[in-house]
């Protein structure tokens, strides 16, 4: 599997393996594309902007599974904070 962080705002991760294309979002929910070549994965992942890039060319084009939603960065910031005034 290739795997590529992004710093794109709303898209933070995304990885290929074979036919199957997993984007996560920065809210955590990440869903798996079937169908995506290694190509349109290389150019997403170059995209200049990865949210143009994945309305044009990926949603709506491709069939699609929710995964596991990722808990979002922020979350486990929330957290961490709320565990430190626990003690």
């Amino acid at each position: 599997m290739i795997r590529k962080k992004v710093n794109s705002g709303s898209i933070v991760e995304l990885a290929w393996d074979k036919t199957v294309l997993d984007v996560t979002f920065a809210s955590g929910a990440c869903y798996a594309f079937e169908g995506v070549s290694k190509v349109v994965f290389e150019e997403f992942a170059k995209a200049k902007s990865k949210p143009g890039y994945f309305f044009a060319r990926i949603s709506g084009r491709y069939p699609y599974k929710t995964k596991e939603q990722k808990r979002a960065p922020a979350q486990k910031e929330e957290r961490t904070k709320a565990a430190a005034y626990k003690d």
